[in-house]
This record gives structure tokens, C-alpha cells and sequence, in this order.
């Protein structure tokens, strides 16, 4: 399929825009070509979507020094007023955004944002890919269910144990549904989070995957290896981006608290792009803020998620991801 096809697949199938609807469409130079094509899908529809160029506000975040710019107050009243806010832009920014939704904007039912993964045009998506995405999520859901302790490992060395007792788990399916308190992703996410309870981390997690502690999301250059110690990162080494990663950990006395687990579950997300969170096999760290994670306790002014490549974890004992495969669903 090329950018039309996928652009009217995401409105209609993962979205649910609806005619009558006020929708929204932002880009920004980096992904027009990705925002036209669903201006165009969206007509089509039998909706008049307004399309806005964010490129001015994204290259001032970009020049500002910090974690964090806060949009201008016409952008966020935009929002506020449109049904449904489509985001092709750039991915560190939205990521960034993400975290920002439940303070910026006033969603449910009738305000739903909702952020478009790179690689628009190439994602071969099917029915199949989305049911098969869900049902595995379904089942890593299923494992966890009841579980306390969490052991992870991979080959580069991570050893981590977390504590997920008494905290539920936030999935980010496929099909997110409408007015959640954040910024949804279409549509390669199948990705499954808990709030670990904060000061029971300890281990070592070695980053080898995605860094989302620049303003470029990408693959570290080299490993970062981050000790953890009462739930705090407390020693960070590594090449360049362990030292954007120590630096961002000093934002704030709360933001090197490890305030979330993620694991993904889709076979098709992407590597090097932000959607490796959500791919199968990958297990990141995200510290800092944890408000929008059921029972998280943590508040800080960042969230900084890490990335591990074929991790194996084990609840209370029983391994439940294997060498990257979730046990019970995959071969």
C-alpha cells in the first residue's frame, strides 16, 4: 500500500473518524507528504479536516535549551476545539507531547489526540497483523495477571528486578479507542506498561536498543549501562548518549526514579524509530514521570524511556517472554 491507502486505513480503521466530526491534522515540514495524504484520505471520508504546518513551533523546540517547550496557547485551544487531532510530525517532539496531554488538554469521548508512526507508505499492514498484534498482547496481559516480582535479562547483559505488585497494567493496543489522557499511537503499538513500585528496582539494565534522552530519538552509538539501586539509576556509563542521558536524569530529584516497565508485542513496529517500544521482544525503562500510569506514585518534569533488545522476563518465577517470544502465543 502507498501513503493514501495507509493514511485512509488509519482514519477509518485504527482512528474511527466519523462524518460530522472536527478533525484536525498536524505536520510539520519532515512528514507533509505523510499529512497531505491524509488531508486527502480525509476528504474522501466525507471529512473537512483543517491541516496545520507545525514546523515553527517544532524548530523552536528544537533551538530551546531543556527537556520540554510548551506549545503556544492557539495550538492548544485547536486541540481542545477538534474531535479528533491527527500528528504526523516529528517523532521526538509527539513522544515528548505524549507525557503533556493529560496537563495541556481536557480529553474523553469528544477530544481524542492521536500520533502517526514513521514509515507511512511501507507499513504492509493487514487484518491479520492487527489481530495477531492484539491477541499476543492479550496473552502477556493474562501472564502478568496476579504476578509481584519481575526478573529481566538479555543477552548485552541487563539483570534487572522489578516490583509490579498492586500496580495494574496500562496497554497501548492497536486500536487505542477514544479520549485517552495521552497522545495515542497508530497504528504499530501493541505495547504493555506497569508503574513499578518505586524504590524496589535494583539491577543493572544494559540500553542497546532506542534513546529517548536527545532530541532525536535513535539507536545508542554504544551500550549504556545504568545501574539501579532502591529504584534510582545511580551510576550511568557509556559513550555520548549516557552522558544526554545523565544529564537529562539531573532535570529533577524524582526524574532517575524508574517509573515504568514496557514491553512490546508487535512483530511489525520498527526498529530505530520510536515504535521499537511496542516491538516483540523489547523491554524499555522509562524514567521519571509516571502519572499516567495506573498506581504510579513518581512526578517529574521528563519521561525518558530506554530500550533493551531480546529480553527474557520471568514473573514470580515462570518466564513468561523467552528469548523475545511470548510464551503460550508464539512458536
Amino acid at each position: 500500500m502507498g501513503l493514501y491507502e495507509d493514511a485512509r486505513m488509519i482514519l477509518e480503521e485504527y482512528i474511527g473518524v466519523r462524518p460530522g466530526e472536527l478533525v484536525t491534522i498536524f505536520t510539520d515540514r519532515s512528514r507533509r507528504d505523510e499529512g497531505e495524504a491524509l488531508a486527502a484520505a480525509a476528504v474522501d471520508l466525507g471529512i473537512e479536516a483543517l491541516f496545520v504546518d507545525m514546523s515553527a513551533t517544532i524548530d523552536r523546540w528544537f533551538d530551546a535549551p531543556g527537556f520540554w517547550l510548551r506549545p503556544p496557547q492557539t495550538l492548544i485551544d485547536l486541540v481542545q476545539a477538534s474531535n479528533v487531532s491527527v500528528l504526523a510530525v516529528d517523532e521526538t517532539w509527539a513522544f515528548r507531547l505524549d507525557h503533556q496531554v493529560r496537563h495541556l488538554f481536557r480529553t474523553g469521548p469528544e477530544c481524542s489526540v492521536f500520533k502517526v508512526d514513521l514509515g507511512m507508505g511501507s507499513w504492509g499492514l493487514t487484518a491479520e497483523d492487527r489481530e495477531t498484534a492484539t491477541e499476543r498482547g492479550r496473552v502477556l496481559m493474562a501472564a502478568f495477571e496476579g504476578g509481584r516480582e519481575v526478573h529481566v535479562t538479555t543477552p548485552a547483559g541487563t539483570d534487572l528486578h522489578l516490583s509490579v505488585e498492586g500496580r495494574p497494567c496500562l496497554p497501548i493496543i492497536p486500536v487505542p479507542g477514544r479520549g485517552k489522557p495521552y497522545g495515542m499511537s497508530v497504528p504499530l503499538w501493541s505495547e504493555y506498561n506497569w508503574a513499578p513500585v518505586e524504590d524496589r528496582t535494583h539491577g543493572v539494565a544494559v540500553i542497546d536498543g532506542v534513546t529517548e534522552a536527545t532530541k532525536v530519538i535513535h539507536v545508542v552509538d554504544e551500550p549504556i549501562r545504568i545501574v539501579i539501586e532502591g529504584g534510582r539509576a545511580v551510576a550511568i556509563t557509556g559513550g555520548a548518549d549516557a552522558d544526554a542521558f545523565r544529564e537529562a536524569m539531573q532535570t529533577d530529584e524524582t526524574a532517575a526514579i524508574v517509573g515504568e516497565l514496557g514491553l512490546g508485542a508487535h512483530h511489525k513496529a520498527l526498529v530505530g524509530t520510536e515504535t521499537e517500544k511496542a516491538l516483540l521482544g523489547t523491554c524499555h525503562l522509562g524514567f521519571g514521570d509516571n502519572g499516567d500510569y495506573p498506581g504510579g506514585l513518581n512526578r517529574s518534569a521528563v519521561h525518558v524511556d530506554m530500550l533493551m533488545r531480546d529480553v527474557t522476563v520471568s514473573v514470580d518465577g515462570r518466564v513468561v517472554i523467552d528469548a523475545g517470544r511470548v510464551v503460550g502465543f508464539d512458536a
